[in-house]
């Protein structure tokens, strides 16, 4: 039965949620860890324990798809450098073996509250109108949409409304950016000799 997985990364509490093909919700986690020091080993010792057990999720259930919360790149983070590594890191593990879609905080937002913009309460507002799903944890609630992204994705599930067919269709067809025209320099002439 394939299975499809969502994936909230996060230092302080990682949400991993994992979805049959009939959008039925067969495994539920957070992870945590907390700080034990800023030198390499200790941040790598921390990632490590985060990695290996999102990996053992993913070894147990085998998804189709895995759908993972993009960066933010909020100015003034404490932590964002922790946070890159370890991202980078859990990335670098899990597409490996299992195909990974990277879905930006914004395209979440818009995907689960009909608007890319706002705080957390719209999504978890959003995924419990949508789907009558109740969590502890905005990263349950964050999971949980990307789980249901990659659903969609993968097995074809119709989204629900107009916002989803556009996050779906952007991560389908992401947009090429146009490269602009050179623009023509205005030339410089230079005055002839002998004139003012």
């Amino acid at each position: 039965m394939p299975h499809y997985l969502g994936l909230d990364p996060s230092l302080s509490a990682t949400g991993i949620i994992v979805l049959d093909e009939n959008a039925k919700m067969i495994h539920k986690d957070v992870f945590t860890t907390v700080a034990s020091g800023s030198a390499v080993p200790a941040r790598m010792n921390r990632f490590e324990a985060l990695v290996v057990l999102a990996k053992k999720v993913c070894e147990e259930f085998d998804p189709e798809m895995i759908c993972i919360e993009g960066y933010s790149f909020m100015s003034n983070m404490p932590g964002s450098n922790d946070r890159i590594e370890y991202g980078g890191i859990l990335r670098y593990a899990l597409s490996r073996k299992w195909p990974i879609m990277e879905v930006s905080p914004m395209s979440l937002k818009k995907w689960a509250s009909g608007s890319g913009k706002g705080d957390k309460t719209g999504v978890i507002a959003g995924i419990t109108s949508l789907y009558g799903m109740r969590f502890q944890s905005s990263d349950e609630y964050d999971a949980y949409a990307l789980a249901r992204i990659a659903l969609q994705l993968k097995n074809g599930e119709i989204p629900s409304n107009t916002p989803q067919r556009e996050v779906i269709e952007k991560l389908w067809n992401p947009a090429v950016k146009k490269k602009k025209p050179p623009r023509d320099k205005p030339s410089r002439k230079r005055k002839p000799k002998g004139i003012a």
